[in-house]
This record gives structure tokens, C-alpha cells and sequence, in this order.
């Protein structure tokens, strides 16, 4: 009920500034004949539409475009000369072109109008537009006066935000997990699946109950403790965890919980996802039951076995007595010393058992390890232990269960076999970087193909057995000395060179070399790898000139002086002793030097005409030119000027563009074979050739940008949307504090309810002290004093609307807006924003991966949990495929096809059977999935994927299923008779050698007594001894 009365409210206020802006659109026609007058600043005026961002245009009354600024030809893309003249109604894309027409006729009878259309650009594209339009009637003549601005963005922005309200809201709803959300310790939401699954009532009777009721009394306060916490914003308490629920029915039953904190409709709450595990835990259960049996009858293999706690000393609380025999302590030695054990373990390996048990250890993780014990003996022995952690009942880790294997045999092998394989030639030979081994007087040993071709040295056999220093520089021999010195110190290092190869070409190169030790730690040499960056310094090189350039573009106020800039500049990269800038002039023909160095050849004394000469072959064909004094005789043209001495034996020019458009040709040229110029320059001048071309019209542009001042001085006072000019009044720390209009239009007296002679040459704080805004003041005085336009929206008190405002700088300390009413967008937007955010707390919060693709499987979305399970970011996601990126090389194929014939038609709601995906960095992860679709005009539009990362509880359940076959095999297999009876004296179990031994098949044995097997007395006799040795718990030897 209070929702609708706010709608009658909002409604009733929007329907009374519709009224206001007619009476005030009435006003502005009847006051158009005076609007000419009312100028005061006429420069002021040319100032701020030249510099406003958005298009302003003079229209005939045909229809036809007079004048336009800047910013109305850079928003439609055309040039200036191309874009005067046109119909208005030939940009229009609309499929009604009667529409213009119909526009410029209510305008020319109601004398304004204002309304959206799309336009076409130049180039065919297709915009979005808002067009504010007046009728100027100057009694000697009548024209339209439009103000464009590109909305494309902002429409898009619209359409982007129904689109996610839609998204988030089918997510949620279609969810397999029961989803909940707590307020106030009440439930304020429940999805579809917590109403059917989890409490099975309907969504109005579950609001608005007591948030924990259903959760058991044993786990209640628990579960409440733990949400308290997360509502209070403690990350320290646990956001996964178990409990029992019970059903609408009484029945209890464990479950998997979820919980996270959010904001939700503007307050904090808390998030709980749940599911049921009974299936789970019953299936862990009796596996865990059937490896208990197992592992008391595992002593007797050629291992040893040993339950160990995870504390600082890694304390044995039992070992297998096969301990002994390999490292010679017995197990009671090792488990009543908590020290004995660690530190037995070799120095250099005891680390990283210690982080590797660190690693695994508080994750329930199992640890598979190659190290060395320290014998009794003092023997070294290689051991390879996996481990596996045991649980309590909730399965929280709590030690480890282990098995230690003798592979001291197996190492041995592998280091004679390593110490006798050929130095891995293959590898060595193809390597792309230059690799060398040599010895600490510096004698090269070893090298690869790559060194040689670094060095420009025709084949490896001419440098092994040399020194490096024989290849070094003088300069740089001292640093080869200084880096080998520190890797004798064990140092590895890494250092750049500046060589001469033997062709006499200069290179720079980053060395990294590791030292080389002998078992006994005596330094044997280094091993070096060597790049080529030579061409990256030269990039580097070449984007700081380019920097440079464009800093000199910006800062420099003449044309001489930004091109004696530039000249400095690519000095560092061509030899400029002998430089120049010819400028075409299309309508005389003729060339000027606005900018010309030579040594040589003395500067024209104006314009000259250049026939068939260099500069002239460049300017024609558009192409750079690097030619010799034959190359000019071959193309028969001759030097630029006459009046000299000497010609150039080496030029090079390069066409100056502007949009494809050459205005001229920059040129360095030579008189000396010293200054041969190469590709490598022509290369160089051709990179700053368009900066020389932007920075010459751009002193062109000024002039143009004087007379576009002259024809629109008396444009400010034509406009519907509001337009102020003002100076921003600093404190003694140069910081706004206020601003004083000193320009207003008709617009802005029709909106504001103030006359110009109220506002003029006051201060905002003084002419609207109801609508003080200090953070308004602040951003236009930023505006004013960096130049950097904004576009913000505000709510005027004194106006009772939401003004949108265009503020952009016309001089250092002053600034200009442009505002208009957009009252009616920001109260549909906010409900719109409202709604899509709820939404999106949920799922981008949520600790279970999801993901939605299209028919071909592409990602079109991916929350955070997703990411985080297979190692990317969601930029790497969207728009690929699922199957190129997390499935197994070998299913991609067949995923691809798969997916794309059963897209709509899978079975929706059920959690999948565990499947293997691969992470980014190729490590498999274990998944269990379920998905369901978003449907559009009935027919799946996406597919959406819940995914829970299983692959610690896989990893652990196949460690455990392991070891349980591992033992089984072990009895089994075992040549020793091995028979489990219970103490009635009846078989339980029996391994081959037992079957064998009474020759009949295991099936037939196990449940028969050894009444059944043996004479009564025999029997009798061992029956026996079998109970007094499970009463004493001792060994029986029969």
C-alpha cells in the first residue's frame, strides 16, 4: 500500500512540471524577437559555443545546414565544409523520413521542440541523439537553432541495466541451492528451490519468520553465533560450515551451509545458501569403516607405516617396527623422543617437509614427499613417504596416516644415470637466448648456435676454447670481472653488455648467469644466458622522442618554436645538421619553409614553385623518399634550389599527411658520406612526420577559429536548455568557495524563476541560498581551474527537479553549464537501478561458482566464486567458449558438438556426477555441476551453470579408496597364510596363500569355523590359544 501511494505521489509531481515546462515554453515564444538584444558579452557568447562539447547548428528554413561548431561535426563526423549545406533530413535514420519534416514544422509553429532521433555519421554508423531546437526570427530573417548532444551511451547504459535486473532476477530463481536472506534475525527472502527442497511452504507463509527455527537445536545457537558475526562484519567467523535442518515435516537431516554478508535493499544482511548431504556423508562413512579394517593388518609389508601429529617436531605417535630396519632406530626410540624424528631428516630437506605439511596439513590435503633420513649408522637413506591426513568425526584433520618406502636404491640409479646422460644437447642447441658455460679464468667451454649468431660468429667451434673478455669492449670488460667475482660468492646475477660483434655492429645484450658448484662446494664455473635487446633499447628510444614530441605539441605556443622542438627532439634518433619544412599551397602552388636549417643551401626568400625536385616527388606521390645522388639522376629530378655549391649525396623526405591529405614534406639531407642516412631513419622521420602535419593545422585552425567566433556571438540566448557563465571565487588558499554569474539566457530565467538583472554579478550563495551545495561549488571550481569538463546530475531545491548540467571551462577560472530538466529519467532509472542491484548482491556474492553461456557455448557472464575455481579473470572469460578454456584438450571436440545438439534439451535442477575441468595453469579441478536455462520467446536463450569445487573432498575420498586397495592387494597377494577370525573362531577373511593352502575357493571358506576345517581337538586346541591371544593382546606363534 505504501508503494502505490509513493507511484500516485511521484506521478502527480511529474505531471506537474510537465504543466511548468509548457507555461515556460509559451513564455520563451511570445520573448523570441527580443532574444537578439539581450547579449551582453557578445565574445562572451562566441567563447562558450565555440568550446561547448555538444553540436550546436544554424538550419535554414529549407531545412538545409548554415553554420556548425566543432563539436557538432566531430559528433556526426563530418568535415566542416562537407557538413554545411546538407539537408537535415539526409542524416536522419529514421524509417519515417516524413518525421523531420513533421519536427521542423511544429517548431516553425510553436517556435521550439525538443525530442530524440537517431543520426548517420559519415562513415554509416548510427547514433543516438537529443536534439533541443528554437526558432530564430531576426525580422530579416528566420533559421532554426539546434543543439545536438550524442546520448548513444547513454541509451546503451539503459538497456545494459534492464538486461542485468532480468539476468540476476532468473538466476536466483532458478537456483538448485535453497537461497535465504536474514534481516533482524527474519527471513525477508526465500527463493523457489528453499520453499520446495529445504521448508516446503510457499514464499508468503516462510517471510517474515524467525530466521534459525529451522536449524536443530544442537547446531541453533551455533549457526546463530556464527551470522551475528558475519551481519557485524567479523570475517573471522566461518562462512562454510555443517548442521542439521529440519523439514516442515519434523524431519532432521544434514547440511551443507553457506553464509555471507550483503547489502540488501540499502542494509546490511545475511545470505544463506544450503543443500542437503545425507547422501555424502553416509557414503564417507563406510568407507572410512572399511580402511579401518584394513589397516591393522598391514604390518608385515615391505614398508613402513606410521600415524604422526601435525605440531612443530612432526611427533611419531606410532611407527611400524620395519622403521628399524631402515634407518636402524626402533619405533619406540622414535616415538617416546618427539624430537628424534625431524631430526633424522637430512638438513637441507627438513624445510621443506616442514612447508609441505604446512601447505597441506590445515586443508585436509594429502602429501606425496622424496627426501633423506639419517641413519643410526650415519647412511644416508631416500625415502618416499605419501601421506594422507586423518579426520575426527566432522572431518576436521587432526593427524596424519603415512606409509615410508626405500627408494635410497632407486635414487642411486637416477644419479648415474643423470651424471652420464649427454648434456641435454637438443634443448641446449635449439634455445633461442645464447647459452654458454666457462670456467673462473673465464674460458668459454660450452656455447650454443644462438651465442654464435648474437656474436655474428660463423660457427661455435670459433669460440670455445676463447676467453669472453676477447669479445668485450675495454669498457666493459671490468663489469664481466665484477658479476663473476659475486657468483664465486654464490650470487646469481644479471647485467646488461654493449658490444661490437665482429662485423663492427653494436648491440646490447642482458646477460643472466648462475654459478657452478662441485659436490664439495668448490666454484667450477657459471652458466650464462644471453638475449639480444638491442631493438628494444631502440624502442624505447624511439617512444620517449615520440613523448617529447607530443609534450612540445601542447606546451609550445608558436609554430617555430614547436618545430625547432621537434627538430631537438628526433635529433636523438636522425641526424637533423641539415633540416626543413615545405608547406603546399593547393591554391597558388607554391611552397613555403616555415621552418629550414642547412648548412649549405641558404633559405629561399619565399615561396617557389619546386618543379620535378625532390621535395615536389615526395609532396605528389605521398610516399617517403630515401635517395643517393643516383637514385635523383635515375628519377630524373633535381635539388631543391639552384643557388648552391654543393649538392646532397643523401636525402630523405617524408609527405606531411592530415587525413590522407598531404600539406607538404619534411626532409633531412646530407653532404658528406658521414651522414648517410638509412631505412632505419627513413623509418624514424616517417613515426613524427604526422605529429609535424597535426601541429601545422593546428595554427592553420586558429585563424578559421577567429571568424567562427564572429558569426556566433548572439547564439547564447537562443537555446531551451539553461546556459550560465561564471567566475569561481577562491579562499586564501586557492580553493572554490563560491561563484558569480556573469551570464544567463532566456532558458535559465524560465527554469530558475530568476531574471538576469537578479542574477548578474552575484554570487550563487547570495541569489539561491536555499540550494547551497559545497560540493557543487567545488566541482565547477575544478572545472574552471584544470579545464577538464564533467557532466553531473543534480536535485535543485529551489527548482523542485533533477537537473542534468554540462560544465566545461571557456578561460582559466571560469566556467560554463548547460542544464536541463531530466526530472522523469532519474525516477524511472532509480527504479530500474534499484531492482538490478538487489539482484546482483546475491550472485556476485555468492561462494558458488556460476557462469551463463549461449548455444555455442560462449561466456556472456561469470561471478567472482567462478573465476576464483579456474584461475581467471572474467575479462579472459567472456566472450570464449567454455570448451577452449577449462576442458580437457582431448573432450574439447566432442564437448563442442555435445553441447551445442543437447543446448536446451539436458535435464535441469540435479547436481551432476563429479567431472574433471582443467584450471588456467593446467592443474584439474573436480566439479559438480548443475544448470538449468533462461528462456526467451519459449526457446532457451542461455544456460546457466551452478559449479562447486569438489576436488580437495575427490582428492581425499581417492587417497582413502587407495589405501584401502593398496592393503587389500597387499593380503591378497601376500605368500604368507593370512586368516581374520573373530573370536567364536569363524573366517572373516583369508587372502590366496590361506585358499590355496586348503585348496578350496576363498568364496567357500569365509563363514566357516575352524570346526569345519580341522579335527575337534586340533580345533579345540587352537581356538584356545586364538582367545587368550586377542584377551592378552599378544603375538601367537603356532
Amino acid at each position: 500500500m505504501d508503494d502505490g501511494k509513493e507511484l500516485t505521489d511521484l506521478k502527480a509531481e511529474l505531471e506537474k512540471l510537465r504543466k511548468q515546462i509548457r507555461e515556460f515554453e509559451q513564455i520563451s515564444n511570445q520573448n523570441k524577437k527580443d532574444i537578439g538584444t539581450s547579449a551582453r558579452h557578445p565574445w562572451r557568447n562566441d567563447l562558450i559555443l565555440h568550446n561547448s562539447p555538444d553540436g550546436l547548428a544554424l538550419v535554414g528554413m529549407d531545412g538545409k545546414i548554415i553554420d556548425a561548431n566543432p563539436a557538432l561535426c566531430r559528433i556526426l563526423g563530418y568535415p566542416k565544409d562537407e557538413l554545411i549545406g546538407i539537408d537535415i533530413r539526409i542524416l536522419e535514420a529514421r524509417e519515417v523520413p516524413e518525421e523531420t519534416t513533421n519536427h521542423m514544422n511544429k517548431i516553425a509553429k510553436e517556435g521550439g521542440d525538443r525530442f530524440e532521433t537517431r543520426l548517420r555519421r559519415l562513415d554509416g554508423s548510427i547514433i543516438d541523439a537529443e536534439i533541443n531546437t528554437n526558432l530564430c526570427d531576426n525580422g530579416d530573417e528566420r533559421f532554426f537553432i539546434t543543439f545536438t548532444q550524442d546520448i548513444t551511451q547513454r541509451k546503451e547504459a539503459e538497456e545494459a541495466l534492464r538486461e542485468s535486473e532480468e539476468k540476476y532476477r532468473t538466476l536466483v530463481e532458478m537456483s538448485p541451492y535453497a537461497i535465504a536472506i536474514f534481516q533482524d534475525d527474519k527471513l525477508v527472502f526465500a527463493n523457489q528451490t528453499a520453499e520446495r527442497l529445504i521448508w516446503g511452504a510457499s514464499g508468503e507463509k516462510l517471510i517474515g519468520r524467525i530466521g534459525f527455527e529451522m536449524v536443530s537445536e544442537h547446531d541453533r545457537d551455533r549457526l546463530r553465533d556464527y551470522a551475528k558475526k558475519r551481519y557485524q562484519g567479523d570475517s573471522s567467523a566461518p562462512n562454510h560450515y555443517r548442521v542439521d535442518l529440519i523439514r516442515a515435516n519434523g524431519e532432521i537431516f544434514p547440511a551443507e551451509i553457506f553464509s555471507n554478508r550483503i547489502i540488501y535493499r540499502g542494509r546490511p544482511a545475511i545470505q544463506l545458501m544450503a543443500t542437503d548431504i545425507t547422501d555424502r556423508i553416509t557414503a564417507a562413512k563406510a568407507l572410512q569403516e572399511s580402511e579401518t579394517k584394513f589397516r591393522t593388518l598391514v604390518e608385515q609389508i615391505n614398508a613402513v607405516t606410521y600415524e604422526a601429529l601435525p605440531d612443530e617436531n612432526v611427533s611419531a605417535i606410532y611407527v611400524s617396527p620395519q622403521i628399524q630396519k631402515l634407518i636402524g632406530f626402533t619405533a619406540d626410540e622414535i616415538i617416546s623422543n618427539p624430537f628424534l624424528w625431524l631430526g633424522q631428516i637430512h638438513p637441507d630437506d627438513r624445510q621443506r617437509v616442514k612447508d609441505e605439511i604446512a601447505r597441506t596439513f590445515p586443508h585436509g590435503l594429502p602429501f606425496s614427499l622424496e627426501y633423506r633420513l639419517l641413519s643410526k649408522d650415519g647412511r644416508i637413506v631416500w625415502v618416499h613417504d605419501e601421506a594422507i591426513p586423518k579426520c575426527d568425526a566432522q572431518g576436521r584433520p587432526i593427524g596424519f596416516h603415512g606409509v615410508i618406502l626405500d627408494i635410497t636404491r632407486l635414487k642411486e640409479t637416477e644419479a648415474t644415470l643423470a651424471f652420464s646422460e649427454k648434456r641435454f644437447q637438443q634443448l641446449f642447441n635449439s634455445a633461442l637466448e645464447g647459452i654458454s658455460i666457462h670456467d673462473p679464468q673465464y674460458i668459454i667451454q660450452f656455447c650454443n648456435p644462438s651465442l654464435a649468431n648474437i656474436f655474428e660468429i660463423n660457427d661455435v667451434s670459433e669460440i670455445i676454447g676463447k676467453s669472453t673478455l676477447d669479445y668485450m669492449p675495454d669498457d666493459q670488460k671490468q663489469i664481466i670481472i665484477d658479476q663473476l667475482e659475486l657468483r664465486k660468492k654464490g650470487l646469481a646475477t644479471q647485467y646488461e653488455l654493449n658490444i661490437v660483434t665482429v662485423r663492427n655492429n653494436r648491440k646490447t645484450l642482458l646477460v643472466s648467469s648462475s654459478p657452478i658448484f662441485d659436490p664439495d662446494g668448490k666454484f667450477q664455473g657459471s652458466l650464462s644466458a644471453v638475449i639480444d635487446i638491442t631493438e628494444r633499447r631502440e624502442l624505447e628510444k624511439i617512444q620517449n622522442t615520440l613523448m617529447r614530441i607530443s609534450e612540445a605539441t601542447s606546451l609550445t605556443e608558436s609554430l617555430e618554436e614547436l618545430l625547432q622542438t621537434i627538430r631537438n627532439a628526433i635529433g636523438d634518433l636522425v641526424d637533423t645538421s641539415n633540416f626543413y619544412i615545405a608547406l603546399w599551397d593547393d591554391n597558388t602552388e607554391v611552397y613555403s619553409f616555415p621552418y629550414r636549417v642547412d648548412s649549405i643551401s641558404p633559405a629561399p626568400g619565399g615561396p617557389v614553385k619546386l618543379v620535378n625536385t625532390l621535395t615536389d616527388f615526395v609532396r605528389r606521390t605521398g610516399q617517403p623518399l630515401l635517395a643517393t645522388a643516383e637514385d635523383r639522376e635515375k628519377l630524373g629530378l633535381s635539388v631543391d634550389f639552384d643557388n648552391i655549391n654543393k649538392t646532397p649525396i643523401s636525402w630523405l623526405g617524408v609527405p606531411l599527411k592530415i587525413f590522407e591529405r598531404v600539406i607538404g614534406v619534411v626532409a633531412v639531407q646530407a653532404y658528406s658520406s658521414e651522414g648517410f642516412y638509412t631505412e632505419r631513419d627513413l623509418k624514424y622521420l616517417s613515426m613524427v612526420a604526422g605529429h609535424i602535419g597535426m601541429a601545422i593545422e593546428r595554427k592553420r585552425a586558429e585563424d578559421d577559429l577567429r571568424e567562427s567566433e564572429r558569426r556566433f556571438h548572439d547564439l547564447f540566448e537562443h537555446f531551451a536548455s539553461g546556459y550560465i557563465l561564471c567566475k569561481v571565487v577562491t579562499n586564501d588558499a586557492g580553493q572554490p568557495v563560491d561563484f558569480i554569474y556573469l551570464e544567463v539566457n532566456k532558458a535559465f530565467e524560465i527554469i530558475t524563476g530568476k531574471s538576469a538583472t537578479e542574477v548578474i554579478n552575484k554570487s550563487a550563495t547570495e541569489v539561491f541560498p536555499i540550494d547551497y551545495d559545497i560540493e557543487l561549488i567545488k566541482l565547477c571550481g575544478e572545472v574552471a581551474l584544470t579545464g577538464t569538463p564533467v557532466r553531473t546530475e543534480r536535485f535543485s531545491l529551489a527548482t523542485g527537479r533533477y537537473l542534468e548540467m554540462m560544465i566545461y571551462s571557456t578561460r582559466y577560472g571560469e566556467f560554463a553549464s548547460v542544464f536541463s530538466d531530466v526530472s522523469e529519467k532519474k525516477i524511472a532509472e532509480k527504479a530500474l537501478h534499484d531492482s538490478e542491484e538487489r539482484y546482483r548482491a546475491i550472485w556476485e556474492n555468492s561462494p558458488v561458482g556460476i557462469c551463463m553461456t549461449d548455444p555455442n557455448g560462449v561466456y556472456h557472464y561469470v561471478n567472482k566464486t567462478y573465476c576464483n575455481i579456474y584461475g581467471y579473470s572474467s575479462e579472459e572469460l567472456i566472450g570464449r567458449p567454455f570448451y577452449d578454456l577449462i576442458m580437457p584438450p582431448e573432450r574439447r571436440a566432442s564437448a563442442r558438438v555435445s553441447f551445442a545438439k543437447n543446448f536446451g534439451k539436458s535435464k535441469t535442477g540435479e547436481l551432476s556426477e563429479t567431472e574433471i575441468f582443467i584450471r588456467k595453469n593446467g592443474e584439474p579441478v573436480s566439479i559438480q555441476f548443475t544448470s538449468d536455462y533462461v528462456m526467451q520467446d519459449g526457446q532457451p536463450k542461455y544456460e546457466v551453470a551452478m559449479n562447486i569445487d569438489v576436488t580437495e573432498k575427490k582428492r581425499a575420498v581417492d587417497a582413502l579408496r587407495e589405501s584401502e586397495e593398496r592393503y587389500r592387494l597387499l593380503i591378497e597377494n601376500a605368500d604368507d597364510i593370512i586368516v581374520n577370525l573373530d573370536y567364536s573362531g569363524k573366517i572373516l577373511l583369508l587372502n590366496r596363500a590361506a585358499a590355496r593352502y586348503f585348496k578350496k575357493a576363498p568364496s567357500e571358506l569365509v563363514g566357516q569355523t575352524i570346526w569345519d576345517l580341522f579335527p575337534a581337538e586340533t580345533a579345540q586346541h587352537y581356538i584356545a590359544s586364538v582367545r587368550k591371544t586377542l584377551d592378552s593382546n599378544e603375538t601367537l606363534n603356532i
